[in-house]
């Protein structure tokens, strides 16, 4: 009978443990999402049709694409620039191109999302054209 009494009041504790964790870590990310000012945010957009069109209004094409590299590198985007001018010998529509990569992490309101995009430019450095991709879950 004590035994039981000695278990009963350990569940007790390690079920308050957990229950004052799971708030703590739910008004941490809370906390963290209010103050969040990235000029661009990914999490925002729950579909890659909703990302894309969250993407051409606030990079319009004919918008300038460095611009466009700049505020996706301040929110966290991981990005790459390739520039083909100095390859002329590769016959390619656009002559300048952005791959940015984004990660949402774990600690997150929407955890585990990968964002992907790419903008074509043209040489004057304008946006010809975007694509996009957005997965949930984890990526190896």
């Amino acid at each position: 009978m004590l035994m039981r009494k000695v278990i009963m009041q350990l569940l007790k504790w390690f079920g308050f443990g957990l229950f004052g964790l799971v708030i703590g870590a739910y008004t941490y990310l809370c906390i963290r999402e209010k103050y969040d000012d990235r000029p661009f945010k990914f999490e925002k957009y729950r579909s890659r049709e909703e990302f894309k069109k969250g993407l051409e209004e606030k990079f319009p094409l004919g918008s300038d694409a460095e611009n466009a590299l700049r505020v996706l590198q301040q929110s966290g985007a991981k990005c790459e620039v390739f520039d083909y001018i100095e390859n002329p010998e590769k016959q390619l529509d656009s002559i300048y191109q952005i791959y940015c990569e984004y990660n949402s992490g774990f600690f997150s309101l929407h955890p585990l999302e990968n964002y992907e995009l790419y903008i074509d430019g043209n040489n004057a450095r304008k946006i010809i054209t975007l694509w996009t991709s957005k997965t949930t879950g984890m990526v190896i």
